[in-house]
């Protein structure tokens, strides 16, 4: 995870994480975006962590790395979802299998996050550049949360 945004995404995480009474970061693994090496890393954890009554929640970075871990939880008999009792998986990026195991109950959120506006937006930076504007050190586009509620909205995956 240390590449690109991942580090920020991570701090982030944890961050919002730490302001939530109950809730705990108990590992984090760099599967480097691979769903195969994803979804080992996930049954690994499930494993590792039964003996101590399981774990509660997955988040990948993205929509594939959040579906690794799914397949890995069916695989080992592990229920899936929103239910109570059920392992929560979190993806991002509105990717095809996140948009479909939303659907389907299986997954609880992706986000809303485009490369193609990062883009456009980096690209009007470099642009108020040469016509001499100070960009600002760090700039966050807006997000969406997609769950279940709102799935019907945004079911059209994004195509990278």
């Amino acid at each position: 995870m240390a590449e690109g945004k991942a580090p920020l995404r991570e701090k982030a995480f944890r961050d919002a994480v730490a302001k939530n009474p109950g809730m705990e970061v108990v590992v984090t693994e760099d599967v480097k975006w691979n769903p195969a090496v994803g979804e080992r890393a996930a049954g690994q954890l499930l494993a590792r962590f039964a003996a101590q009554g399981g774990l509660d929640g997955f988040y990948g970075m993205n929509d594939m790395v959040a579906n690794a871990a799914i397949q890995a939880a069916e695989a080992a008999g592990v229920k899936v979802g929103t239910a109570s009792g059920n392992l929560i998986v979190v993806g991002g990026h509105r990717q095809a299998p996140g948009v479909k195991n939303i659907e389907a109950g299986k997954q609880a959120a992706t986000l809303l996050m485009l490369p193609v506006e990062e883009g456009k937006l980096a690209a009007a930076r470099v642009k108020g550049h040469f016509e001499g504007k100070k960009p600002e050190k760090i700039t966050f586009l807006p997000t969406e949360t997609i769950t279940k509620a709102n799935i019907a909205k945004h079911a059209q995956a994004c195509s990278y």
